[in-house]
């Protein structure tokens, strides 16, 4: 059980890091997108490090690649620039963070691992703020 978690809360830290600042720098034309974006990378990124930590202890290694939704995303929001591009980017956001949320609030309900559900306690409700962060800032790029 812990290690099918695992690699669910870890992928989405994974995915928010890797279509989020750089991605954003360069296909974004709005600054706000990409000091959003700027924002959610350093959130993953010290996440990242946390969760890596655990995942040592518990023998568990994290994904090598990203998934197939993940690596679709990408290419999506590659695809497009400029206003087209923020709104793709800003949707799978909001959306992968509403997914990792649930994720992150089901571990912190019934993990097996002390730390990783203190972790997943405070994660889930910073998810949820940066999914609505991200449809308000798309409602305002309309």
């Amino acid at each position: 059980m812990f290690k099918r978690r695992f690699h669910s809360v870890f992928m989405i830290v994974a995915v928010l890091a890797s279509i989020g600042a750089p991605l954003a720098a360069r296909k974004a034309h709005d600054a706000r997108v990409r000091d959003f974006a700027a924002s959610v990378e350093r959130s993953s990124t010290s996440l990242d490090a946390t969760l890596s930590a655990i995942a040592k202890r518990n023998d568990v290694k994290p994904p090598g690649t990203l998934s197939v939704r993940a690596s679709d995303q990408y290419s999506r929001v590659d695809a497009q620039s400029g206003k087209s591009a923020e709104q793709e980017y800003l949707a799978d956001v909001a959306i992968d963070a509403r997914i990792s949320s649930d994720d992150y609030a089901e571990e912190a309900r019934s993990g097996d691992d002390a730390a990783l559900r203190k972790i997943a306690a405070g994660r889930a409700a910073e998810l949820e703020r940066t999914a609505r962060a991200a449809d308000a800032l798309s409602v305002v790029l309309r």
